[in-house]
């Protein structure tokens, strides 16, 4: 891939259990790393569910190997927010990760 697609500044965020000061259990997260990616929409998909439509953008976002992402994570690029479904290594050689995401909306 060129380096030229990379062009979305994203940030890799790991959740980290936190107990609030009533007792309750809380998830906030952490940044990680910040890397170069290269975001594309896949598909968008509405769902018609308890009188309200809900959608679920997909995207394909590609990295440079070497960093670890799982399906815990969670990316953000600027004020948008993914939900990691799927990490792949696209060569199978671990130059390029492929992480399939859905948009939070």
């Amino acid at each position: 891939m060129q380096s030229g697609k990379l062009r979305h500044r994203l940030a890799i965020q790991a959740p980290t259990a936190v107990v609030g000061s009533d007792g309750t259990p809380a998830t906030t997260y952490a940044t990680t790393s910040t890397v170069w990616a290269q975001i594309v929409p896949t598909q968008g998909i509405e769902r018609f569910s308890e009188g309200n439509v809900n959608g679920d953008i997909t995207h394909e976002i590609t990295i440079r190997g070497g960093t670890t992402v799982t399906r815990r994570h969670r990316l953000i690029y600027n004020s948008r927010t993914f939900e990691v479904t799927s990490v792949a290594d696209a060569s199978e050689r671990g130059i390029m990760t492929k992480i399939l995401a859905k948009e939070v909306v």
